[in-house]
Parts: structure tokens; C-alpha cells; sequence
């Protein structure tokens, strides 16, 4: 068989041996073939085509349930909306300083250490001067923050309006401020007593030495009206020393009176 090339020469005739079998009748079959598949690609098209009808068709007979179900989900959502109310928050920052409180004197005062502070801060003696005058205190909607090395804490409160969350906030704030101020003022007045006392010893033990400062003057003195001799020339020297003696600790207890002093002027200058 011999078959010419249509595509290179488009005017030629196809021509086979009738001994062959084949020939034309093979190209027929190819295009009887080809036919087929493109009938059987139609149908395939058609058969989707009919599945988006029925499924569009089973779409219409349900639309009333469809409807139900939007419906139902609008209502949840607007029972959701109105069962949730609208909440503030408002935060109080309270500015840490260094405080007196266990200090072993006054020129080394302590750092405030957060962690504790916020401890102080969210604690029950705290919450309970707050509900005494918020009695629907929420303690759950209290939120303490800080940033570390700023000595600055945060009291953050949520409440159902913005004047309530400020309030609030505001109220531990307040009170934390007013509790750290009492234990502060308590140290400084334990400290003017504890001054004031020594004081007071100081006093009776200037006068026990002056009463004996008073006492080797008079015998010194008398002293002086006898003859002279080893004998009260010794008492002299000794009356001397003791003199002396009184007059140191006289002077020690005086500055120590003093410096108790300054301690109480200071002290009360601190709580004015």
C-alpha cells in the first residue's frame, strides 16, 4: 500500500492495491472512530449539564427550609449580639519611689521591687477598702502590669461603662497610695518615739552627771582649803580625773541629745 502525504501535496488522489486490504477503507474507520468520540464528549457535556439542573431543581423545591435556616441564624446572631454587652477598661499608673520602710537609717532608703508591689497592690487588705466603696467590685476584671526598671505600676480595671473602669482604677490607686503613705508615716513616727525616749534618757543621765560634776567641784574645792600635802594633792588629781571623766560623758550624751533631735525635726518634716 501506498498512501501520499495529503499535507505536502493537498491536489493528490489516495490510491491503494486492491491486493492490500486496506486503503481507504482504513481511513474510514478513523473517521467513523473519531465521530464516535466526539458524540461521546457531547453526551458526557450534556450529562453534566443535566446534574447542575437537578441539583438547581432540588435547590428550589427546599428553599423554604433554606429560608428557615437563614432566619435561624440571623436570630442566634442577634441573641449573641444583645446578650453581649459592650465593656471599658481604664488603667491608673502609680509611680514607685524609693521608701523608708525597713531601712536601717534614712540615707538608704530601699528600692521598690515590682513583683512584691503588685502583690501589695492586688491583695485583699487592698480590694477591701476598694469594695467598701464600689460594692460590685469584680476583683476577675482586675489586671496589674509593670514594666521592669520603671518603677511604674499599672492598675487596669474593666467595667460596663468607662466612668466605672476609671473609678475604679483610680480607687486602687488611691488606695494602695494611702496604705504605702501609713506604713511609711508608722516608720517615721516609731522612729520620732524611739528618738524622743532616748531623749529622755539622755536627759536623766545628764542630770545623774551633773549632780556628780557638781559634787567633785565642791570636794575639789574643799580640797583647796587644807594645807598642803601629798595627801590632798593626790585627791586633787583624782578629783580632776573624775571631772573630766563627768565632763566627756556629759558632752557624748549632749551631742547624742542633738543629734536625736535633728532626727525628730526630720522625721516630722518627712510626715508633713
Amino acid at each position: 500500500m501506498c498512501v501520499e502525504n495529503l499535507l505536502s501535496k493537498p491536489n493528490t488522489r489516495l490510491w491503494a492495491a486492491p491486493a492490500s486490504g486496506f486503503g481507504l477503507d482504513a481511513i474510514v474507520l478513523r473517521e467513523r472512530f473519531l465521530t464516535a468520540m466526539m458524540y461521546q464528549t457531547d453526551n458526557s457535556r450534556q450529562a453534566e449539564v443535566a446534574r447542575l439542573e437537578d441539583y438547581l431543581q432540588a435547590f428550589g423545591q427546599r428553599k423554604w427550609l433554606v429560608a428557615a435556616f437563614a432566619v435561624f441564624g440571623l436570630v442566634l446572631a442577634f441573641l449573641y449580639t444583645g446578650a453581649t454587652s459592650a465593656t471599658y477598661s481604664a488603667s491608673a499608673e502609680i509611680l514607685l519611689r524609693p521608701t523608708p520602710v525597713g531601712a536601717t537609717n534614712e540615707n538608704n532608703l530601699i528600692a521598690p521591687k515590682l513583683e512584691e508591689e503588685s502583690r501589695v497592690l492586688g491583695s485583699d487588705a487592698v480590694a477591701a477598702q476598694v469594695a467598701a466603696k464600689f460594692p460590685t467590685l469584680d476583683r476577675e476584671e482586675l489586671d496589674i502590669t509593670f514594666t521592669p526598671n520603671s518603677n511604674i505600676l499599672i492598675a487596669t480595671y474593666t467595667a460596663p461603662s468607662g466612668e466605672e473602669a476609671a473609678a475604679v482604677a483610680n480607687e486602687y490607686a488611691s488606695v494602695y497610695s494611702a496604705l504605702r503613705t501609713s506604713e511609711a508615716v508608722d516608720y517615721y513616727q516609731g522612729r520620732i518615739e524611739a528618738n524622743e525616749a532616748a531623749i529622755a534618757t539622755i536627759d536623766e543621765n545628764i542630770a545623774i552627771l551633773d549632780a556628780e560634776r557638781r559634787g567633785i567641784i565642791a570636794d575639789r574645792t574643799a580640797l583647796f582649803q587644807l594645807p598642803a600635802s601629798e595627801t590632798r594633792t593626790a585627791q586633787l588629781e583624782q578629783a580632776a580625773t573624775e571631772l573630766s571623766r563627768v565632763d566627756a560623758e556629759l558632752g557624748s550624751l549632749r551631742r547624742d541629745a542633738t543629734t536625736s533631735r535633728s532626727g525628730i525635726i526630720s522625721d516630722q518634716t518627712e510626715i508633713a
